[in-house]
């Protein structure tokens, strides 16, 4: 029996099967079975009609009755009375709904119990040949192929009786079902539920059937419980395959199935996306965005829907020495948080060192040790909004905070606009907490008014000013040589909003400070106003030669003795700032202020001086054209 269901499952997953629901199905629910509908006839009839036909069942039964005992019309009053049940245990109708993979059902049950189980909006009920000439695109067809109680005031739409049977592949008004049943036959495995093969008449369907197609027909299946050998024989010369088993506990596999394999069935385009998609919404409240990659499926991301929580289970069997790394937390990575610029600790394991893995969400199988090649562990995350204040400047933001433990550290990092900041606890002695500070910015930023504010609390911070995050106050060593930098970076973000605003400049982007970029920051805005700038620097040294056509015509002391503005004027060309290149001829550094340091005699005609500025400062001029002297005048242009 493993290999048919094994079959079964297979064709399942395909989305290449149809069902075939007889009256043993709707039993658990309190539904009546063929013996309570010859019962409830006997007592109309008022004697055993088993006693008067020679084949005692349901459609000889009710053929007597209506020819000696009764009419069609009590006949189907009888119907109606013992299937106006309320249901019990629909458990059974529930598990379908759950398989989106079956599209099709026939029944020959007067109950309506299977459409009942669908959503209106997922299924369509067929009762007639009209019902086939208008089907709408639903994920579910169920084909009433001998009526149902809902058809109960038009006698000819319901087949019961041994002449309704034997004319029913003649009869006009199941014209279309009979043919929809042989088409599917075609391109389906049907598979027969709740039939005993004691009063029902799926046999004379497949020969007849078989009879139409040939050998087109695909190979059904029977599920039932503890058929006898004779039954067993009957199906075999029929070529169906049996399935010993209550439906209950074979659809209860097919679900485990198809939880075990929908993702990997997916991907590989073994199923529609349509029922990928509903299968995932029925069974565990879980909708995706996808790709179409050619011959596969790729799935970017799993959501849960609104009111349905996420569970996610991860089951991993590694080697000992593996399991001791990671309880110890000796992390071997960092991971980015998606979204984040925050980076946090993670143990690294490839999917060659596991022995066994397993990632459901939900219950749905995401992924085995087939699917991937690293897993990565992280310590716990926590995640919340902080209020950050420094009075003393006027500041007062809310950022979010990542919390996490690694070597037996606290460890609490803040995204901002502009860099993540860093602090970790730990705790040396009973009741003694060090608490460390650190930067790190980030590569990019969006907005020069932000950058500013956020970099202003780290020179606070640094000058020793208090900053209270959620109210808990902390302040740092005062660090001069940290507030300087910190400082140039504050100047960067007011150049380079100066640019955007005094010149026809705008940035899609923007890199963060380095002395790189706040230079080139610099050159780019000068050059657009015309206006040079100042730097810092005391003492500056430049060492040029110059040629002489003997000793006698150089004399160290006219350098010695007296003072010169100096010039260095060299081409810059092109350069870049926040993915824009900027062409910039030439570079002019004026030196107001020198002095010769020292003056060395290279040769006869060459000598090397030594110019000191004297100068705190000197300026830097960005021009198009070369710096040029005319009679004592230095132009810049």
């Amino acid at each position: 029996m493993a290999n048919e269901v094994e079959r079964l499952l297979r064709y399942i997953r395909r989305e290449d099967v149809a069902l075939f629901i007889g009256s043993g199905f709707s039993i658990k629910a309190g539904a009546p079975s063929v013996w309570d509908l010859i019962e409830a006839i006997n007592k109309a009839a008022d004697t055993d009609l088993a006693k008067v036909v020679k084949s005692p069942t349901l459609r000889s039964i009710t053929e007597i009755f209506v020819e000696e005992y009764g009419d069609r019309n009590e006949l189907l009053s009888i119907l109606k009375n013992l299937f106006s049940f309320k249901p019990k245990d629909t458990s059974d109708q529930q598990m379908l709904v759950q398989i989106p993979h079956i599209h099709t059902i026939f029944t020959t049950n007067y109950d309506t119990l299977l459409e009942d189980a669908y959503p209106k909006e997922d299924r369509e009920v067929i009762t007639s040949n009209t019902g086939c000439a208008f089907t709408s695109k639903v994920p579910v067809h169920i084909y009433k192929v001998h009526g149902d109680i809902t058809t109960l005031n038009d006698p000819d739409r319901i087949v019961i009786t041994d002449s309704d049977y034997k004319g029913y592949f003649m009869n006009k008004q199941f014209e279309f079902i009979w043919k929809e049943l042989q088409n599917v036959f075609v391109k389906k495995h049907v598979v027969f539920i709740g039939y005993s093969l004691e009063d029902d008449n799926i046999l004379e369907v497949i020969k007849v059937v078989r009879d139409c197609i040939g050998q087109n027909m695909k190979q059904p299946f029977v599920i039932a419980p503890g058929f006898n050998d004779n039954k067993k024989a009957r199906l075999k010369a029929n070529r169906l395959n049996y399935i010993d088993s209550k439906a209950e506990d074979v659809l209860e596999t097919i679900l485990v199935s198809l939880n075990d394999n929908i993702v990997s069935d997916f991907r590989q385009k073994k199923v529609c996306k349509e029922t990928y998609d509903r299968f995932c919404e029925i069974n565990a409240g879980l909708y995706s965005t996808t790709t179409n990659k050619g011959k596969e499926n790729s799935i970017d991301d799993i959501h849960v829907k609104e009111g349905k929580e996420r569970k996610d289970n991860i089951n991993i069997k590694v080697p000992f020495n593996v399991r001791e790394f990671i309880e110890q937390g000796h992390f071997n990575e960092r991971l980015k948080i998606t979204g984040t610029n925050i980076y946090v600790p993670a143990y690294g394991i490839k999917a060659s060192d596991m022995q066994e893995f397993e990632h459901r969400i939900n219950g749905i199988r995401l992924s085995t040790k087939d699917d991937i090649s690293k897993l990565f562990i992280m310590p716990s995350l926590e995640q919340e909004t902080v209020r950050l204040k420094m009075s003393s400047i006027g500041f007062v933001e809310k950022a979010m905070s990542y919390r996490y433990t690694e070597n037996h550290k606290v460890h609490i990092d803040i995204e901002t606009p502009i860099y993540t900041f860093k602090t970790s606890i730990e705790q040396h002695g009973s009741n003694k907490y060090r608490m460390n500070f650190d930067v790190d910015f980030h590569d990019t930023y969006k907005s020069n008014e932000e950058a500013v504010k956020w970099i202003e609390m780290l020179i606070g911070l640094y000058s020793h000013e208090e900053l209270k995050i959620d109210g808990f106050g902390i302040t740092a060593d005062k660090m001069e040589t940290a507030v300087d930098v910190f400082k140039s970076y504050k100047e960067y973000y007011q150049i380079i909003k100066s640019i955007e605003c005094e010149t026809e400049v705008s940035f899609d982007y923007y890199n963060n400070y380095t002395e790189e970029n706040l230079l080139h920051a610099k050159y780019v805005l000068h050059y657009y106003n015309g206006t040079g700038f100042s730097t810092e620097l005391r003492n500056a040294c430049m060492t040029f030669m110059i040629d002489g056509c003997d000793k006698t015509e150089i004399s160290i002391d006219y350098f010695k003795n007296d003072r010169f503005a100096m010039v260095e004027s060299k081409p810059l060309g092109e350069i870049e700032l926040n993915g824009q290149t900027f062409t910039i001829p030439y570079v002019n550094i004026v030196f107001m202020d020198c002095s010769a340091k020292e003056i060395k005699a290279i040769d006869e005609y060459q000598y090397e001086v030594v110019m000191e500025n004297q100068e705190a400062v000197y300026v830097t001029w960005c021009s198009d054209k070369q710096a040029e002297q005319e009679n004592g005048v230095l132009h810049l242009r």
